[in-house]
């Protein structure tokens, strides 16, 4: 027997998964991300040069960074990190890029939160905490904002300062302490400047 959705073109797979994540957006059916998310994968497995592709890469990033939040899934992040990833890397510097930084430092933040001090994740013990902070400003360092958006530098410098402060807390080392200040400080200032970053067409639903 053959499924409906091996009769569905690229497009219309594509068209659907989003439609799909809308709903999840709108009113958390939980249903529909995941069908949303199988559509998706097909769309991008069937047609990954497509024009569309990064309204789906964007599509499946964000569902699952929202299926991660919602189940307490590293491996979500991790997949929701790798298509951020996939979007940067064709992208050129300007805007789309930095909202995708953007995007991609959030997720990174989100994923250590949970490998730290999550349930059910692993045992504390074998946690490595220095380990893991360095893996995050590592990460973050890999992604650098290419525009001078004041709000887009101030969310970053403030995800560094929370970094710099739980690495303090690993140590504890004073400059970190003092590095975690002064990035807070500044991203304080620099977010009450307001932000001119619009969100780039990929995002639209």
């Amino acid at each position: 027997m053959i499924s409906p959705q091996s009769q569905s073109t690229p497009d219309e797979l594509g068209r659907l998964g989003l439609a799909c994540l809308e709903r999840y957006e709108t009113d958390g059916d939980g249903t529909a991300l995941a069908l949303g998310l199988a559509r998706l994968e097909a769309a991008v497995a069937a047609a990954p040069a497509h024009p569309e592709r990064l309204r789906w890469w964007y599509g499946l990033g964000s569902a699952y960074e929202s299926r991660a939040e919602e189940d307490g899934a590293v491996d979500d992040y991790d997949r929701a990190i790798a298509w951020y990833g996939r979007i940067h890397a064709e992208l050129d510097d300007g805007p789309d890029r930095a909202f995708v930084v953007l995007a991609m430092t959030g997720a990174q933040w989100n994923r250590y939160w949970l490998v730290r001090y999550g349930e059910h994740v692993a045992p504390v013990e074998v946690r490595q905490p220095g380990a893991l902070v360095a893996e995050l400003l590592a990460a973050i360092g890999r992604w650098p904002l290419t525009i001078e958006d004041a709000e887009a530098v101030a969310y970053v410098e403030m995800i560094r300062g929370l970094a710099y402060h739980e690495r303090y807390g690993t140590g504890p080392d004073p400059a970190d302490l003092d590095r975690a200040i002064q990035l807070l400080a500044r991203a304080r200032e620099r977010g009450s400047a307001g932000s001119s970053l619009p969100a780039p067409y990929f995002a639209a639903r």
